[in-house]
């Protein structure tokens, strides 16, 4: 389960580098400074498919994880009421049968 858990933080933890690097790649191929040619286009979408595809993964990675550390939590132990004293003397409890030895 720790194997699990752990290989699922990794994952999610590189989806998260993926988004901000991809993030900033947009960035950069936005600038108001840099001018948008056919060849940006391209890469401008390739960027903003794979944002859209590190999320997608990323929510994925934190919902199981998520439920995966909802389902470990603790049970409360079940309520023990002790037997009333008046039950207990209504019913006395038999003793255990001995043990009859057999000889031949």
């Amino acid at each position: 389960m720790l194997a699990a858990l752990l290989s699922g933080l990794a994952e999610l933890r590189l989806a998260e580098r993926n988004i901000a690097f991809q993030v900033q790649r947009l960035r950069e191929l936005t600038d108001p400074e840099r001018e948008i040619g056919r060849f940006s286009v391209g890469h401008i979408l390739d960027c903003a498919r794979r944002i859209v595809e590190c999320l997608a993964t990323r929510d994925a990675h934190a919902k199981t994880l998520s439920g995966v550390l909802a389902s470990l939590h603790r049970v409360p132990a079940p309520d023990v009421r002790p037997e009333s004293a008046s039950a207990t003397s209504a019913a006395p409890v038999p003793a255990p049968a001995r043990a009859v030895a057999r000889t031949r």
